[in-house]
């Protein structure tokens, strides 16, 4: 079985950029202030979504606008 990663570019600042295996993963990490402070997870990956451009890595790439 073939394994999923995930390529996050920041669409504001191209040399910045994660690859994981884990996209909630790194979501929690990033916004975790604001999940704390009690923003809803749906509305944080929002965020994430609107300023980053994933890619999912299966062999092949193939872009993703939500999870």
């Amino acid at each position: 079985m073939e394994n999923t990663n995930y390529l996050a570019l920041d669409m504001f600042d191209q040399g910045n950029y994660y690859t994981v295996s884990d996209l909630n993963e790194l979501i929690n990490e990033m916004y975790e202030c604001e999940l704390q402070s009690g923003q809803d997870l749906e509305t944080v990956k929002g965020w994430f979504f609107e300023n980053h451009k994933v890619f999912e890595i299966k062999g092949e790439y193939k872009e993703l606008n939500s999870i």
